[in-house]
């Protein structure tokens, strides 16, 4: 087994035969996402880009959580990690190879982004998917409500992105976001099949599936609602309301 020996241990990256594995590794913080873990990421994946030998990527979280999103209270010393995080994500669509998600716990915000941007998941019982911009003030980008939209379907998108509800495992499975339901030894099992697979025919499939509406240019207004909530009053309120553990009030303004 190859494995990755970065100075933290916040992700690990291995590679097990035909199988590279991404595991974020922040038990204590539900493996909430920092700018430092997505560039670990990217960078790891680069390395994997002309790896004839891995055929197949499985993304993973250590403990009860697969990726509670982005770290908020790193993001108000990180300026980079919107920019970071999109390199991660587009990597992980435009990767020669299938990527795998075991998605075993919840799944929020940022880590909804990656299950995203994987090919395939595998979905445990204690999982669950939540997008909750509208409860902290915040936006995604036009990718992420798209690709929801494509993958979710539109009526479970707008639930999850104007009513911040979550979808529980039953649900993703339901409606086809999840390629499977099953626990961790399930997902090693897909996973390996996947592998066994002819990988030009899988990278040919790859290509096409994921060029689709969702990666099409945003429009203007789109960038404009977008860059709008960024320098809202109500994401300083936002803020200051997690940082005092009461509820937002929201104005709109």
């Amino acid at each position: 087994m190859f494995e990755t020996n970065p100075a933290s241990q916040d992700v690990i990256c291995t590679i097990d035969g035909n199988v590279a594995r991404v595991r974020f590794n922040r038990p204590a913080k539900h493996n909430a996402l920092t700018s430092a873990m997505c560039r670990q990421v990217t960078s790891f994946l680069q390395s994997l880009i002309d790896d004839k030998e891995v055929r197949v990527v499985l993304f993973e979280g250590t403990g009860s959580s697969f990726c509670s999103g982005m770290d908020l209270d790193a993001k108000l010393t990180e300026s980079t990690f919107s920019e970071d995080a999109r390199q991660m994500l587009d990597l992980m669509q435009t990767l020669p190879k299938p990527v795998v998600a075991n998605i075993q716990g919840p799944a929020v915000g940022a880590g909804v982004q990656v299950s995203l941007a994987c090919d395939l998941r595998v979905v445990g019982k204690d999982a669950w998917f939540r997008i909750p911009p509208a409860r902290l003030g915040i936006a995604v980008d036009s990718w992420t409500i798209r690709r929801a939209a494509e993958l979710f379907g539109p009526a479970r998108a707008r639930v999850m992105l104007l009513a911040a509800e979550r979808i529980p495992a039953e649900e993703a499975f339901a409606c086809r976001f999840a390629s499977i339901l099953g626990d961790s030894a399930a997902a090693e099992e897909f996973v390996a099949e996947v592998a066994a697979l002819a990988p030009l025919s899988l990278q040919h499939a790859k290509v096409v599936l994921n060029n689709d509406a969702t990666r099409d240019a945003e429009l203007a207004n789109e960038r404009e609602a977008f860059a709008a909530v960024w320098k809202s009053e109500d994401l300083t309120e936002a803020f200051s309301a997690r940082a005092q553990k009461r509820r937002p009030v929201f104005k709109g303004q």
